[in-house]
Formats: C-alpha cells, structure tokens, sequence
C-alpha cells in the first residue's frame, strides 16, 4: 500500500474530524439504549410480534453487512484496525 503524506493542517483536521466522530458515536450509544429502554419499559416490541426486547434488538442487526465491507477493503489492500477495547486481537 503507498504511503499517504498529510501536511500538519490536514493531520490537524483528520484528528479533529476522527474526535467530533467518536464524540458523535458517545452520544448515539447513549441516545440508542435510552430508546431501547422506552421500547422496553413500554412493550412496545410487542406491536411487532417481538416476545422480548432481546429479539427485538437482535433483528435490528445493525452491523451485519460490516463482514463484508471490512472483507472488501482488506482486498483492496488497506490495514483495518478496529478498536473494541479488548486486548486480545478479536474483533
């Protein structure tokens, strides 16, 4: 892979840009489960058919096309890196 050289300003950017996302996903995550909760708390899972908040949240499936998609840029040559905070090389 040819390596890619960035001035300072578009490091600075990309890092800003990197932290404003993780900052966006902090909130999502949070925002999600108080949603799940009122889905929960309400039953309201059960207008489609659902029998728990479990297999409510399991249909969502909102990561299932990710395979592919990580499978795909390895194949086109990039280094992928997920952070999960585990230590033991899983993603």
């Amino acid at each position: 892979m040819e390596q890619m050289t960035l001035s300072q300003d578009g490091y600075i950017e990309l890092k800003n840009n990197i932290r404003d996302k993780l900052n966006e996903t902090v909130n999502n995550f949070i925002i999600i489960g108080y949603k799940l909760k009122q889905v929960r708390d309400s039953y309201s899972y059960r207008y489609d058919g659902y029998t728990s908040i479990e297999e409510f949240a399991k249909k969502l499936k909102p990561l299932e096309d990710s395979p592919y998609y990580i499978k795909k840029l390895k194949d086109d040559g990039h280094e992928i890196y997920i952070i999960t905070g585990r230590n033991n090389g899983e993603y």
